[in-house]
């Protein structure tokens, strides 16, 4: 047994340095703004900047997970710091992971692949081109800080994608990276967001109050509308479904679904529908394929189980079933009712949005409030002609990754096209190009994009750790 231990230890010392090292990054960054140390934010950016330059020389895989695990919990540790060392509305703590994902692109530059690598990418090059028109809007109308978070935000998911298609290609197994990447954060995701319901944390009130978020409810116990370590119940729903949907479909099907089943429920707390639609439509995909047919069979009667068992509970019985009336009653809903306003203030004033109003706009929320959504905001920040070309491209991207996810009717390739599925749902309501949703829509695309038929595979294994790979 203890040869054995060793032998584990030896051959998998890579990935246990980066995953030890990551969260020993994350309990310092903790400990130091528990403690009210303000330095704790620079350790952070440049802790992951640095972890992200290691994962880089281990491994495509390795990184990828190290990518997914600090954007999960990145904005809780951010929180924290700002509970102790004051309120720092920027946010530029929230870049860390972002920096994280520069090594890989840096390395993309540096290292061109050959052109058969990069084949179909021009979907991405073609958003790439709308990111520059709207970051010269912003220069052209004095938005320097603006344009500059606004670039990283857009642009560095954008390249991690592209560096995505390029590894896949070569043959790393990411799909099973993102799998395993997931199978670690859901479960504390899943518990921290039904104790942040039931009674929220100092921080995560201070968080609700200053963001001046309306749609995330009151800081108060069982009011609260559920984001977990992220940063709004948007966010997390994305998670959460691209979580669900890579753990549940790769893996032996009762120890996970026991594992995620906190995050199934904090999944229905967020109250964010267009999840639960995003959730829907992906698991429609997989019913419709023979491959994956009976085990959606048996996911969609766990889901429903812990569905009544959450409904079992008096206060979460009476959030969600309040929250399931709108699905039928959208006109008495405010959230419905402030979208529709969004689009009636677009129509109003489409004359001044022919060239857009950069990328971001400080003024674009006085007009339109939370500016939600994918299709609205590129109308709105790159204009009447490039923000519908925007779109066109993203659809486009889209398309492309699901016809090549289904080079191989196997069981990875249909699971990708519900990834793809699940992401392109969330666009019309939610924003799926920047920041941490940026990330996991072009991880999504570009894995699917790169899959190869499996015996074209490289030898090249997945650094995950087997005992999770096994599950």
């Amino acid at each position: 047994m203890h040869l054995r231990a060793s032998q584990w230890i030896s051959v998998h010392s890579a990935e246990i340095s980066v995953l030890t090292n990551c969260l020993a990054l994350c309990g310092l960054t903790f400990a130091l703004g528990y403690t009210g140390h303000p330095p704790a934010r620079f350790v952070f950016i440049i802790g992951a900047f640095a972890l992200g330059w290691q994962a880089t020389k281990l491994g495509a895989p390795l990184h990828l997970m190290l990518a997914v695990i600090l954007f999960a919990f990145a904005p809780f540790l951010r929180r924290v710091v700002d509970l102790r060392c004051g309120f720092e509305e920027s946010g530029y703590m929230l870049s860390a992971p972002l920096l994280a994902l520069v090594p890989p692109c840096l390395d993309l530059v540096r290292h061109p692949p050959p052109a058969e690598k990069l084949a179909g990418i021009e979907p991405q090059l073609l958003v790439a081109f709308c990111i520059c028109y709207g970051l010269v809007i912003s220069a052209l109308n004095d938005y320097t800080t603006e344009s500059v978070s606004a670039g990283l935000k857009w642009s560095v998911p954008l390249a991690y994608g592209i560096w995505t298609v390029v590894k896949a290609r070569e043959g790393h197994d990411l799909q099973k990276a993102m799998s395993t990447a997931f199978l670690i954060v859901l479960p504390i995701v899943g518990l921290y967001g039904i104790i942040q319901y039931t009674d929220p944390p100092d921080w995560d009130r201070l968080w609700m109050i200053f963001s001046r978020m309306a749609s995330i409810g009151n800081p108060v116990p069982y009011q609260v509308r559920v984001f977990s370590t992220l940063n709004s119940p948007g966010s997390l729903g994305g998670y959460l479904v691209v979580g669900l949907i890579a753990v549940l479909f790769r893996r032996r099907l009762w120890l996970p679904v026991l594992l995620v089943a906190p995050a199934v429920v904090s999944l229905l707390l967020s109250l964010y529908r267009t999840a639960w639609l995003s959730m829907s439509g992906a698991l429609l995909v997989c019913l419709l394929s023979q491959a994956t047919r009976k085990r959606t069979c048996l996911l969609i009667v766990c889901l429903i189980g812990i569905g009544l068992l959450a409904l079992s509970s008096d206060k979460m019985e009476t959030t969600l079933t309040q929250r399931f009336a709108t699905l039928s009653s959208g006109a008495d809903d405010g959230s419905a009712q402030m979208r529709m306003s969004e689009w009636a203030t677009l129509y109003e004033i489409a004359d001044q949005l022919l060239v857009g109003w950069g990328l971001p706009d400080p003024k674009a929320p006085r007009f339109f409030g939370l500016l939600d959504g994918t299709v609205i905001q590129s109308v709105v920040f790159l204009g009447l002609v490039v923000g519908p070309l925007c779109l066109f491209a993203l659809i486009w991207a889209s398309g492309k990754s699901f016809v090549a996810a289904g080079s191989t009717p196997d069981v990875d390739g249909v699971v990708m096209r519900a990834m793809v599925v699940a992401l392109l749902i969330q666009a019309p309501l939610g924003n799926i190009t920047s920041g941490e949703q940026g990330f996991l829509f072009w991880i999504v695309i570009g894995v699917a994009a790169g899959r190869a038929p499996a015996g074209a595979r490289s030898a090249r294994p997945m650094p995950a750790l087997p005992h999770l790979t096994r599950l």
